[in-house]
């Protein structure tokens, strides 16, 4: 038997089917943007405030006075200006620097916020940055010194100071006083590296003229002999080995060379040097010389600085030209820290 349905039942379940639905809660941009503005500013809820804001740009991406929310309610929308409070007091300042400048563009900051507020806070951004900036600079210059010093403490004078170079192009924008001391720090290893340099052409040269003066004394040649060892021995006063060999040679001209030939000796220096061809007359003035002539060693002495002296300009000219190209080299390269050490080098 089957149970009948009253008719009220129907009746009440149509009129329950023809209800509307509960209406679902949909946020609008104001909701979010209302939330930051008056919850998480206040709350110091920056990561929330952030949240918030972008949500609203995202519903509303243009700011505006006097905006429409929700019946006749107004309101000045700018988003960006407290979106850049959120990002500043996250310690996020280029981009709270960045949404400053959103807001001044939008043109409505100062309607619903004053004006000295918004450059307070963009002025506080600016000067965070700024010295987050230096600090970071001031750290890469340090890094910079700390590597230099130690490729110095190896006598990588070169990669030392392109190092030194970089630090000097990031302190422009620091103190004076680190800029003096990268400077002088420069300064330093140029004349290290300098001092280097000549010692080690020196003892390259006095090794050379050592190993010649032992040969041409082998090969009964006394007088050229000689010739190298006082070379090095201008080079190096105290050189044992150069002074054995300037007394052996001296001893063997004396016993070999008579009065006239000594004389002679000395007129055809004299003579050489004259002419100013002097590396001609340094041998007879020398060979005068060791046989007791009174008046050779004073101008065999004056020939050989000029022989030095010429020398010292022809290794000058070497080093100059081979300072340039490689300066030209590191600069077509695009390797400019290289390039201007190269460059200082030529210039010194």
């Amino acid at each position: 038997m089957r149970r009948r349905i009253s008719p009220a039942r129907v009746l009440l379940t149509v009129f329950l089917f023809l209800l509307p639905a509960p209406a679902l809660a949909v946020s609008e941009w104001y909701d979010f943007y209302l939330k930051a503005r008056d919850g998480d500013v206040p709350a110091e809820r920056w990561e929330a405030c952030e949240a918030n804001i972008r949500e609203a740009l995202r519903l509303r991406p243009r700011p505006g006075g006097d905006v429409q929310t929700y019946g006749l309610q107004f309101l000045d929308y700018v988003p960006h200006h407290y979106l850049g409070l959120c990002l500043l007091r996250q310690d996020r300042y280029a981009e709270a620097i960045a949404a400053f400048g959103e807001a001044e563009r939008a043109g409505v900051v100062g309607r619903s916020q004053t004006r000295g507020d918004f450059n307070r806070l963009r002025a506080e951004a600016q000067n965070a940055e700024a010295a987050r900036l230096t600090r970071r600079v001031r750290s890469e210059v340090e890094s910079l010194r700390s590597e230099a010093a130690d490729l110095a403490q190896k006598r990588s004078w070169d990669e030392a100071l392109a190092l030194l170079v970089q630090a000097e192009v990031l302190a422009r924008g620091l103190d004076t006083d680190t800029l003096d001391a990268i400077t002088r720090e420069q300064e330093r290893l140029q004349e290290a590296q300098r001092a280097e340099r000549e010692a080690r052409g020196r003892a390259e040269r006095i090794q050379q003229r050592l190993g010649d003066g032992d040969r041409l004394l082998s090969e009964g040649k006394p007088t050229e002999a000689l010739v190298a060892y006082n070379e090095v021995l201008d080079l190096a006063p105290g050189n044992a080995r150069a002074l054995e060999g300037q007394r052996r040679a001296e001893e063997r001209i004396q016993a070999s060379r008579t009065q006239a030939q000594v004389e002679a000796a000395y007129a055809r220096g004299q003579e050489l040097f004259d002419a100013g061809r002097y590396e001609a007359a340094l041998e007879p003035l020398t060979e005068a010389d060791a046989a007791g002539h009174a008046q050779a060693g004073a101008l065999a002495t004056r020939t050989r600085q000029i022989i030095e002296g010429l020398r010292h300009q022809r290794e000058l000219r070497e080093q100059i030209e081979a300072f340039a190209a490689q300066g030209e080299a590191l600069l077509s390269e695009g390797r400019f820290p290289e390039a201007q050490v190269a460059f200082q080098n030529l210039l010194q």
